[in-house]
């Protein structure tokens, strides 16, 4: 196909209208996304183009086919060739390629499953705990063979059936993610060998880049003795992508085909070959003679998304004449909207509240001059408070700030009549000392039978809760010892009734904000549960000074109302509360990579959305961009910037010129502190080599930088402080843009597609008047054009070295500080004495050897190593070797038990 190939088409009433043909490619298509001038964060992707016609484009023109279709921000789609052929499955999407039951697909012994696909996410979060490969796996009428999926940490997942029941149903997961970034190509593999000639069965995992392999071990075989197993032949038909019977997550995927085997390394019985096909097929045969079909939304395509934007105005320009109507149009992503007139969000309680449908509800977050305490409940008129310093404690980090109880303060509000199964009262409180004698805390009335009544008292270190009939009768329902439940900042009690025969079962609770807590559980006898009908507290004069808020109202015995909110989320992290946060405000959120290995959050606090999504995104320092195939964002947490694959390599030769370097001052920052916000800080500083605080010429002198953010704890500080330092003293030039021909280099569309915000480009065969080696490059953001004949991308970047981090994994090794030669050496020379004047000690263990090291330029093999003093040791080594002197540095180079390389210094 002629490049370039690219399409528009605008979501007009749910149906994509194409108007490539109104869009006048001759003035010049324009697409921005991601990060620009090397910024900090993500800006708003933009599309610039001109549509023909304007009176079609005129949104309030009743001539117009589109008349009452055009509104603020009307979903426009761009879609350009993509290089190649898939099974394309988007996000939402339970798509598949099927092909029905044969007798070659039913499989009872070995079995051997390969897949080779493109995934938006291999790890992190979605709709379910994972995402379907492929399968034969019916669950009507116990059809269940065999199934493979990746789970929400990117380890792969294999279940089976020996009898197609899910009683008997054997699953197993790796312990290991698959190597593959977000939106990388990678292929996965599992072998199942039912009788592994020890009286069990062996399952393994393998990872490689394409189904020609090389395969390697993603981890040792899970073994199991329990005895030799079996899969079930079934009569479900063999998918590829997602099952007809199952709901797990639906991450886009684009698979590029697969292979079936019966027999470890045996007999292809089913072997899909997505980038063979044309693309709009519907069906076709593979070379094993399987008949696929594809169905449920997925589709055999030769076009990718490069982003889905809103048109947020329609302006038809015309010239004088009234002639030459045209439409400027200039669509943005989800971020400019999400940015346009926002406003704070409410505190993490009130937020949260409303979601578990309360029947009455006061945040008691009312200003100053507040006489009242508004309820967001539909139906709850607002509760009458008296004596109450509103809006004076602003100590509670999930709330804005709360009031105080003075003296003679009271508390009265109706709950509107409600149906219950039970009742559940809870509220936030502060208490930050024992009054002495009880004190009425709270008050509240029931319908209950014959206990209508019912105040929760506190003081001399006893919880209390007596209930009365509303004729003078009481009874003591709960007395508890309450050490510990004052001077200890924020905690909430909560008080659940649940009917029980007869009787009402009642759970008692306070809990104390980040330390645990307490309860006490009784029984009334003969007691109906009704419902509550009324806040009516009068606070005892010891309780001045406490604070008091959020007080809700359930018609059944909910249990998890305040969890975590309480906190302000405290401790979440980081992409688990942009995920959280996006689901609470309706905007499509994937999260990519491991959550384990992100940045715990402090508490959410009021402000807008976006403001949010930045903390957590600066506190992680990974990348919030939008979604190229919808109108939505994607989290890339930090994890899945290190260590990466190149996305793209291309020689020098075919970059438009110029790629220039930059070796500037503008990105140094030697000295970092780091500031939790309200809490802590610490302070790391670069105090060696060129990039230091030293004055020159020993460093470059001081450049500094004081960041404060959103962290659960102080120890963050240090690590975080480390981090932006290395970051801003990485001694590299800077590349900030390098330009690609597509129109001129149609061969590099494929790859050049999949390349995104936070993707490593990596440019080979470089000219001799730049440093040697190859050049990674970090994708901060990219724009492209087209033209009539031209497709033209600039991408924005920053060095990729930044990002390669050592890994430790079990039996890797790191080398010392600072080794050098303690006695000169020559060429015959095979033992040398070497002196560790930094860091930890060589390891002695024989089974560390052999290794490599490299001394004076050349690799040698380290057989043992032998030493009887603290910083002297002998080595043996066996390579050929030139003449190096004392003091000559050693550098790791890696070894056959190494799993990365690291430089001494």
């Amino acid at each position: 196909m002629a490049v370039p190939d690219v399409r528009f088409a605008l979501d007009l009433g749910g149906a994509l209208t194409d108007i490539t043909d109104d869009v006048l490619v001759e003035d010049t298509v324009r697409h921005a996304r991601g990060r620009r001038a090397e910024g900090s964060t993500v800006d708003a992707s933009t599309a610039d183009l001109t549509l023909k016609n304007g009176s079609k484009y005129n949104r309030r023109n009743p001539s117009s086919p589109y008349f009452g279709l055009l509104g603020p921000n009307t979903p426009l789609h761009i879609t350009t060739y993509a290089g190649e052929t898939v099974l394309d499955v988007p996000y939402g999407v339970a798509g598949r390629a099927s092909t029905p039951d044969h007798a070659s697909l039913d499989i009872t012994g070995d079995i051997d499953v390969r897949v080779e696909l493109e995934a938006a996410a291999w790890a992190g979060r979605y709709t379910a705990n994972g995402w379907e490969v492929a399968g034969k796996y019916g669950t009507t009428g116990n059809q269940r063979s065999w199934q493979m999926l990746i789970g929400n940490s990117g380890a792969p997942h294999f279940r089976w059936s020996p009898d197609g029941t899910v009683a008997n149903l054997i699953s197993r997961d790796a312990e290991t993610a698959v190597p593959f970034g977000p939106g990388a190509v990678g292929a996965v593999r599992a072998t199942l060998d039912v009788n592994n000639g020890s009286g069990g069965w062996t399952l393994a995992f393998y990872v490689a880049p394409s189904l020609a392999g090389p395969w390697v071990l993603l981890e040792d075989p899970i073994v199991t003795t329990a005895g030799t197993t079996s899969i079930f032949a079934s009569t479900a038909p063999l998918d590829i992508g997602d099952n007809a019977d199952l709901g797990f997550g639906t991450v886009g995927r684009r698979f590029r085909a697969a292979e079936i085997r019966s027999g470890i390394d045996g007999t292809v019985v089913a072997s899909p070959t997505f980038t063979a096909q044309a693309s709009g097929a519907g069906s076709f045969a593979d070379s094993a003679g399987r008949t696929w079909t594809v169905a449920n939304g997925a589709s055999i395509t030769d076009r990718r998304s490069r982003a889905v934007l809103g048109v947020p105005e329609w302006s038809p320009r015309w010239r004088p004449s009234g002639h030459h109507v045209r439409t400027p149009i200039q669509a943005s992503g989800i971020l400019r909207r999400l940015g346009q007139g926002a406003k704070s969000l409410d505190s993490a309680l009130r937020r949260r509240m409303p979601s578990f449908n309360p029947v009455a509800y006061w945040p008691m977050e009312d200003g100053r001059e507040a006489v009242q305490a508004y309820s967001p409940t539909a139906g709850v008129a607002p509760m009458r408070v008296t004596g109450l310093e509103m809006a004076a404690d602003d100590s509670l980090p999930s709330s804005l700030p709360l009031p105080v109880i003075g003296t003679a303060s009271s508390l009265k509000a109706t709950v509107p009549s409600h149906s219950a199964s039970g009742w559940h009262l809870e509220f936030a409180y502060r208490l930050d000392d024992d009054p002495g004698s009880l004190q009425t805390l709270m008050e509240w009335t029931t319908t209950s039978s014959p206990w209508k009544i019912w105040r929760l008292r506190v003081g001399n270190n006893l919880m209390n809760l007596i209930v009365e009939d509303g004729e003078g009768a009481t009874t003591l329902v709960l007395n508890s010892g309450a050490t510990g439940w004052f001077g200890t900042g924020w905690g909430r009690y909560l008080i659940q009734a649940t009917p029980n025969g007869s009787n009402l079962d009642l759970h008692s609770a306070w809990i104390t904000l980040g330390a645990g807590g307490f309860q006490s559980n009784g029984t009334l006898a003969t007691t109906s549960a009704g419902r509550i009908t009324g806040i009516n507290t009068r606070f005892g004069a010891g309780l001045d000074g406490a604070a008091i808020g959020h007080l809700v109202v359930f018609g059944n015995d909910d249990t998890e109302t305040f969890s975590s909110a309480d906190s302000g989320f405290t401790g979440e992290r980081a992409g688990l509360r942009i995920e959280r946060l996006g689901g609470e405000e309706s905007i499509p959120v994937l999260m990519a990579g491991s959550t384990a290995a992100q940045e715990q959050m402090g508490p959410q606090l009021p402000t807008t959305i976006l403001d949010l999504f930045g903390e957590c995104e600066a506190t992680d320092g990974g990348i919030l961009l939008e979604d190229r195939d919808r109108a939505g964002l994607v989290y890339r947490g930090r994890s899945t910037l290190y260590n990466q694959t190149p996305r793209l390599t291309l020689p020098y030769s075919k970059l438009a010129p110029p790629m220039e370097p930059v070796d500037d001052d503008r990105l140094l920052r030697n000295q970092t502190t780091v500031r939790r916000d309200g809490g802590s800080w610490a302070t790391e500083a670069r105090t060696d080599g060129p990039l230091s605080i030293a004055d020159p010429p020993d460093g470059a002198g001081l450049y500094d930088q004081d960041v404060t953010l959103s962290l659960a704890d102080d120890d963050q500080c240090q690590r975080i402080a480390g981090w932006l330092t290395h970051k801003g003293t990485w001694d590299e030039s800077r590349y900030p843009s390098i330009t690609l021909r597509l129109h001129s280099h149609p061969e590099l569309v494929a790859d050049a597609c999949r390349v995104d915000v936070g993707d490593v480009i990596r440019v080979t065969d470089l000219p001799s008047w730049l440093p040697p080696g190859d050049l990674d490059l970090l994708v901060e953001g990219y724009e492209e054009t087209w033209g009539p004949f031209s497709w033209e991308i600039t991408f924005s970047c920053s060095p990729a070295g930044i990002w390669n981090v050592s890994t430790a994994a079990p039996g890797s090794r790191t080398d010392t500080a600072g080794t050098e030669l303690g006695v000169a050496v020559d060429a015959d020379d095979t033992t040398l004495v070497v002196d560790v004047y930094q860091g930890r000690l060589w390891t002695t263990d024989p089974a560390d050897c052999p290794l490599t090291v490299t001394v004076g330029g050349e690799d040698m093999t380290v057989t043992a190593i032998t030493g009887d003093i603290e910083d002297q040791y002998t080595r043996t080594v066996t390579s050929g070797w030139g003449t190096a002197s004392s003091g000559q540095a050693w550098t790791l180079t890696g070894g056959s038990n190494s799993e990365y390389s690291v430089q001494g210094v």
